[in-house]
């Protein structure tokens, strides 16, 4: 489903720069090294499943926020 919905956008949004990542590219050793990426690059969307998002730790500041 994740590589169809990121074929369809770059499909309606050529120029797009687009980084689509499922859960099996959130594993634990290959986590920081994505949100790194994701923090650092120009990225237009960035596309994840549910899983993967849940993936993603957040400070416990930031979940009172």
């Amino acid at each position: 489903m994740l590589e169809q919905f990121a074929r369809e956008f770059q499909q309606l949004y050529p120029r797009a720069k687009l980084l689509a990542a499922s859960s099996a590219d959130l594993v634990k050793e290959k986590r920081r090294a994505f949100v790194a990426r994701v923090t650092t690059g120009d990225w237009d969307p960035v596309i994840l499943t549910r899983t993967a998002f849940e993936r993603i730790a957040m400070s416990p500041a930031a979940q009172a926020g």
